[in-house]
């Protein structure tokens, strides 16, 4: 694999890049939770160093250009620190000259947050198997158990550092999805506040719902979502609730790269000022949105469009300081009338069976809500047959949230909730298990009241053995902003004349 000096953002990046300020950043964060096993710092530290050649990608850092901005290689390794923040919190990362990227580890888990710009959650679950793999062979497990993981010592193809939406653009010109104007959650933010909510349910229980009712999972998800919103609304809603779905493209145009490559597609339905709507009226409305609209012409033409946006002259020439203040109002234009709530769901993660013995669970955050002008930001990923939905807030009100797990747990789906929020969680004074009969879930036995509603939980009647409370530290050390420090070869010229000759494309 080539190691260039500097590389272009890929194409959705380049967007990404362009609505961030200098005080936040498009933050996601995966992690690993282990079974039994604390995280050894040492062994983590060893294991991300390990896996440096295997993704050169991991050792660039965002820089910000006249016109764009780019990736720079740098030689400063992406930081492995304890957990102390919020889960992607609002905040910049890549402090002195190092990448948007860190390792974070706190009791059992261990956790990669990373900017945007880098790539989406398909390639960074490559990149959290590989370090989990690494750490694992350094505390004594045999290499050759973990068939399909990538190691450090392993040589990388140029393929997984490509911009796919460059190799796969055409000059055709398709019609785009076109999107109705969409009803938008409050957005009551909480200063230096966030709140990450996530519900663990069987997915032996929720698979047989969605084949009843012909749905896929995360159609099934969206209708419940929907069905939520509309209970919770402050008034009836007259305007389409969409839940934004992105789509991973590698499905349609196959690629091994690790950047960014997904697109958007909407579920959508519109109750027209109606309270009582039925969660069997949004099926049969919703009921094959998804197939419709994720065709392989749809997303061609998302495609044409998002690599020529970046393409055209105009674009090229308009200084990045107007660019940032452009994209911001295309974004909030976009997630003011066109989605009500983005729901990323990463499907199951495969893995060798050697890991699945030692990992109890995956989790995904999206980020903070704050970034994308949103309320709350919605996310899932399953393994070893469970499925983890994550809400992360930037306001107290989860009224959604907590509508939308009682809907599941009147299905009889025995979920589990489990908060970041440190109201209510303390030290165990018995090993019972404990529920909220308000809401009708369960939890874990360190919280003194519901995470959902706030009333105090009762004994339930089975023990529920299959999970530990991952719990988050507490309380939270306050993020405080520290300018970024500014190279002399930032605004350099030459790569300005460069950008429309270049080899790392």
């Amino acid at each position: 694999m080539k190691k260039y000096e500097w590389m272009k953002n890929d194409t959705a990046a380049i967007m990404f890049s362009a609505i961030e300020g200098s005080k936040k950043s498009r933050l996601f964060r995966l992690s690993a939770v282990f079974k039994n096993e604390e995280i050894d710092p040492e062994r983590l530290k060893k294991a991300v160093e390990n896996i440096i050649p295997r993704y050169p990608l991991l050792m660039y850092r965002d820089v910000k250009g006249y016109y764009w901005a780019y990736l720079e290689k740098c030689d400063v390794l992406p930081a492995v620190l304890p957990e102390e923040n919020r889960p992607a919190e609002l905040r910049r990362l890549g402090r002195d000259g190092a990448p948007e990227i860190v390792f974070l580890y706190y009791k059992r888990r261990l956790s990669i947050e990373a900017n945007h710009i880098y790539g989406d959650g398909t390639g960074f679950v490559e990149i959290l198997k590989s370090v989990v793999a690494e750490y694992m062979v350094l505390g004594g497990a045999d290499k050759a158990d973990f068939e399909g993981v990538r190691f450090g010592d392993e040589k990388g193809s140029e393929e997984e550092l490509e911009n796919a939406f460059r190799r796969y653009a055409t000059k055709e010109k398709l019609p785009k999805v076109k999107r109705e104007e969409s009803y938008v959650l409050p957005k009551d933010y909480v200063k230096d506040y966030q709140n990450y909510i996530c519900g663990i349910l069987p997915f032996s229980e929720l698979k047989p719902l969605c084949k009843e009712r012909d749905l896929t999972v995360t159609e099934f998800i969206a209708s419940v979502m929907i069905l939520a919103i509309i209970r919770t609304a402050r008034e009836p809603i007259n305007k389409t609730i969409i839940i934004d779905i992105p789509v991973n493209l590698r499905q349609f145009f196959p690629s091994e790269s690790i950047r960014n490559f997904t697109s958007p597609m909407p579920i959508h339905f519109n109750p027209h000022g109606r309270t009582d709507v039925t969660h069997e009226e949004i099926i049969e409305a919703i009921r094959g949105q998804l197939k419709k609209y994720n065709t392989k012409e749809n997303q061609q033409a998302f495609i044409n469009h998002s690599f020529a946006m970046t393409q055209s002259l105009a674009a090229q020439l308009i200084l990045s300081i107007f660019k940032q203040w452009g994209m911001n109002a295309i974004q909030k234009k976009t997630h003011n009338n066109e989605m009500t709530v983005v729901f990323t769901n990463m499907g199951n993660i495969k893995m060798p069976q050697v890991m699945s013995d030692a990992i109890e669970r995956f989790e995904l955050v999206g980020g903070d809500a704050r970034v994308y002008d949103m309320s709350v930001f919605t996310s899932a990923i399953s393994v070893n047959g469970y499925m983890h939905i994550g809400f992360n807030y930037s306001t107290k009100d989860v009224s959604f949230c907590r509508e939308f797990f009682r809907i599941l747990a009147s299905y009889d789906i025995s979920v589990r909730v489990e908060s970041s929020d440190e109201n209510g969680i303390e030290a165990a004074t018995a090993a019972e298990p404990k529920m909220c009969s308000e809401c009708g879930v369960r939890i874990g036995e360190e919280y003194s009241k519901c995470p959902l509603c706030g009333s105090v939980p009762v004994k339930a009647e089975t023990a529920d053995t299959y999970f530990k409370t991952a719990l988050y530290p507490q309380p939270y050390k306050p993020y405080k902003h520290v300018p970024r420090k500014k190279k002399n070869n930032i605004y350099d010229i030459d790569r300005f004349h460069a950008w429309f000759n270049m080899d790392p494309s």
